[in-house]
Order: structure tokens, then sequence, then C-alpha cells
């Protein structure tokens, strides 16, 4: 609600001037502004009053509303002028935004506020630019709308600042994997985005530390490792979605659907956050060694492998183990890891054969002291000499 009433501050102090003159008028438009002045200040409120984002809606009218009550002491009122609102809902889509945002400024208005989604006020703040209307932004949390014109006004806070309130709630994040779901919306982009920034700040720092320890950039490579696909695509569970067997036998509660999102959507994009960062890092001695089908045909609970008590092993060390079981750790929760030796939190982490095939691909990366990039996968069945997995750096 802070957020809210903050909008409704920043546009009653723009009124405020307005409604005792100011040199551009900002509230009428027209000319000769005066304390007898009793003509109405237009605001046009553009937000989701419908939409998937109605309820974010709501909070802001409530808020807006609180806030204009609280300035005017109740009256509606600012220096006699009466603050006259038109409410236009946009449903979250830019194009209707910009449509009702183009009305509003034909019939007079000067001040808009609203935008609940992040794509409407990246499409609402050029047209303000373009016709020196201010817009104040509400609850769109991107970050590109910092800086998008001197007639643009952010009233919420960022992406940037979301990220780094992850931050703060993670704690140290050295050792463990940081999962971003973000839409796929001018929104989420920001979240990816922000996130991507962190990485190259994070690639920065080791720069920074190995140039204070005396290397020069070239005497030394980064190897930038990505993420593995941990399930298969929907039709390659070999348990049914219907009923519990996933989850209670194979410990992989996914739908068919958000299987194929994962690895068709959120895998690519977070194997490109985390390469591109190389680039907005200004890295230029590092090589990637890409995870992102080293187990392809070994994951959990994909058809062609199984348990091992399913394949008739003893244990999953026993010989052809590694040909016959998975490679990924099950979903675990609090009920199933319940007294075992297992821990919540390696719930879809590579298990002892898939940390012994990425020793194998992180080898062959390092090639013997002379890095090299290459997608690593498996290509044959079998152990090496060395015990492990036979994977090849392609």
């Amino acid at each position: 609600m802070r957020r809210q009433i903050l909008a409704a501050v920043a546009i009653a102090s723009v009124v405020s001037m307005a409604a005792c003159g100011s040199p551009q008028e900002a509230a009428t438009g027209g000319g000769g502004s005066n304390a007898s002045d009793t003509s109405p200040i237009k605001v046009g409120l553009v937000y989701s009053k419908s939409g998937a984002l109605a309820s974010y809606g709501a909070q802001y009218l409530a808020g807006f509303q609180a806030g204009i009550d609280h300035l005017t002491g109740g009256t509606g009122k600012l220096a006699e002028r009466p603050i006259e609102v038109t409410e236009v809902d946009d449903a979250g889509d830019p194009a209707k935004a910009v449509s009702a945002a183009k009305d509003l400024i034909g019939k007079g208005v000067k001040i808009i506020a609203g935008s609940t989604a992040s794509g409407v006020a990246l499409q609402v703040a050029p047209l303000a630019e373009q016709n020196k209307v201010l817009f104040v932004s509400g609850p769109a949390a991107t970050d590109a709308l910092t800086g998008a014109g001197k007639y643009t006004f952010r009233s919420g806070r960022q992406t940037w600042q979301d990220i780094l309130t992850a931050a703060g709630f993670i704690g140290d994040v050295k050792g463990k994997k940081v999962l971003v779901l973000a839409q796929d919306s001018a929104f989420g982009q920001a979240n990816v985005a922000a996130v991507k920034t962190r990485i190259a700040n994070a690639y920065a720092n080791v720069r920074t530390a190995m140039r204070n320890a005396g290397y020069a950039d070239s005497s030394w490579t980064m190897l930038v490792q990505n993420y593995p696909s941990p399930i298969p695509n929907g039709s390659g569970f070999r348990y049914s979605q219907s009923g519990y067997t996933r989850q209670d036998t194979g410990g992989c509660g996914f739908w068919n659907a958000d299987a194929d999102w994962a690895n068709g959507t959120a895998l690519p994009t977070i194997n490109n956050t985390v390469t591109g960062a190389i680039s907005q890092a200004g890295i230029t001695n590092a090589k990637t060694l890409n995870l992102a089908s080293t187990f392809n045909g070994r994951r959990l609970c994909e058809g062609g492998v199984g348990l091992y008590e399913e394949v008739g092993l003893a244990n999953w060390t026993a010989p052809t183990a590694v040909d016959r079981t998975e490679w990924v750790n099950q979903i675990r929760t609090v009920t199933t890891a319940g007294d075992s030796p297992y821990y919540i939190q390696e719930s879809l982490h590579p298990n002892y054969w898939g940390q012994l095939a990425t020793r194998s691909c992180v080898r062959q990366a390092y090639n013997g002291g002379t890095p090299r990039s290459g997608a690593c996968v498996r290509t044959g069945t079998g152990l090496t000499s060395a015990g492990e997995p036979r994977m090849t750096l392609q």
C-alpha cells in the first residue's frame, strides 16, 4: 500500500504546483492558472482492473484513493480545484493502455498514472515523453523504466531491488544453485536481466581478485559451466502423470507440460543468462562447459533406466548400475527424506554417477592445462579406467 500512496503523493505534488500556476501548467494545458481558478485538475488512471494482474490493480487503486484523500483532507480538491480522475482498464494489455493514454491526452489530461504491468509502462512512457505529459508509473517494476524520460516518474520498487532482497534472505550462495522463475514479459525479462547483471558482477569480481593477486588476464582461464537437464520431456517419463506414482515412487512430480516448459524454456533461459554474462562482464579469457545434455538418457524418471530395485540390482554401485539407473537425485520433501541420509537440498542434483560424469567433463574441459570449450555428452556404456561414465567433450 505504501508505494501506491507514494504515487498519489507524487501526483498531488505536481497538481499542487499546477493549482498555483507553473511554467508548463501541467494540470490544465491552458494558460493563466490563479488562486480563484476552480477548473478541474484532470488525472488519467490507466491500470489493470481486469486481467492477470487485477489483484495488483485493486491494491493500486485503493492506495491511490487513500493517498488523494489524505493529501486533500478528504475534499478531493487542491486550491479549490477538484481533482477529476478518469479510470481506464488496460487489462494488462500494452495496446489497450496506449490507446487509452492517447484518448486521455486528446481530452486534455496532462497527468497519467497507473501501469500495473511492466510491459504497459514501457509503452506509455515514450508516449508521455512525446506529448510532454507527466507519467507516474505504479507497481511496474522493470528496470528499463528508470531513465525512460524526464516526464516519467517511478513510484514503486524496481526489479533490481527485488534481486537484492532475494540475495539478502538466501544468504551465502556459495555452493548453491539458484533458480529464478519469471514470467515471459517485460517484468520477467527484467528479472532475468537483473540476475544476469549479478552473475556478470561475480565474474568481474573473480577477474579483480586475480588481478590483485598479480595475475594477468592472459595467464589464466575462467571456465564457465552451465546447468544440465535433470528431467526428460513429458513424453520421456517412465511413470504416468496420472495418480501419484511420479512423486511417490520416482520422486519426479512434474506434469508433462511443466517438464516440456522446463527443458524448452527455463533451462535455455538460465543457461543463456549464465553464458551471456561473460560478455556483459567483459571477460575475454573464458571458456564454456555446456552440460545441458550431459545426463540425457539417465535423467530422473527417464525411460530406459530406473531405480536400482526396479532394474533388479542389489544397490546403486552394483556392476552395470551406471547404465541402468538414474544419474539425478529424486525430489525429496521433509516427509520422504525422513531419517534417511539424503538432504532435501540435493533434490534434482547429480547423484554419484552424475557427479562422476561431471568430473570427467570438467577434466576434459581443463584439457591438461589448456582449457577448451565444448558440450559434454554420454558416448558409451560402462566405465573408463578412471571409474567414470564414458563422456566426450564435443
